[in-house]
């Protein structure tokens, strides 16, 4: 299988939602969709840890 993915580096601990590829990993990783995703982030930043605890409020809905 060839993506995006296996060319261009994710950084683990930041969400890009200006990329595609990282808005596709990001969401299916988290179990969410692409427009929680965003919300999140343009909620409380690109931190991955932010957004899971953003996320575990519940604050999508």
């Amino acid at each position: 299988m060839n993506n995006n993915l296996s060319f261009r580096k994710l950084q683990q601990n930041k969400i890009n939602i200006t990329e595609k590829y990282e808005i596709h990993y990001w969401s299916k990783k988290l179990g969410i969709s692409n427009d929680d995703l965003i919300e999140a982030v343009k909620s409380v930043g690109t931190s991955l840890n932010e957004v899971k605890k953003y996320l575990k409020k519940g604050s999508t809905c």
